[in-house]
Formats: structure tokens, sequence, C-alpha cells
């Protein structure tokens, strides 16, 4: 199943929960998502550190971003929560 994102900007840690509900719900009906994040323009660090807060615990969630850009700012973000030790 695929998932595809059109808003230009997902900033706030609530669009990020609101998301994690859907993925949820679509996770009881298919054995894996891929989350299209291809159309989005801006990722805030915080709803990326949020969504990151779910997709370290689900494996069948898979994202697709295709703007250098946001990928490597998505990666960042991603790699600086595993070099977080608590």
């Amino acid at each position: 199943m695929k998932i595809e994102l059109t808003k230009k900007a997902l900033v706030f840690r609530d669009d990020a929960r609101e998301l994690i509900k859907l993925l949820k719900k679509n996770l009881k009906k298919s054995k894996i998502i891929y989350l299209d994040l291809s159309k989005v323009e801006f990722l805030s660090r915080s709803f990326i550190d949020e969504l990151l807060n779910f997709l370290t615990r689900e494996k069948k969630v898979k994202v697709i971003i295709r703007n250098t850009s946001l990928r490597k700012f998505f990666n960042k973000v991603k790699g600086s929560k595993t070099n977080i030790k608590h």
C-alpha cells in the first residue's frame, strides 16, 4: 500500500501524530506501507522527530523522499536520534 502526502509543508508534531494514526489504521490491512513524501517541500525537525519515534518501532513503513535536500535533512535528524543514548 502507498500513502502519498500532498501537503507542501509538514511542520508540527500534531501533524506527525495524525499521520501515525493513519499509518497504524492502514497497517491493520497491509503488510507494508510506502509513505511517499515526494510532494512535500518542507519538513520540520519536530515533525521528523515525532514520525521517527514511530518509525523506529514500526519496520513495516518505508519512507520515500525524492527531494535530495529533504532526504539529507531527514537522515540527519534520524542520525542524531540514533546517536543519543538514554
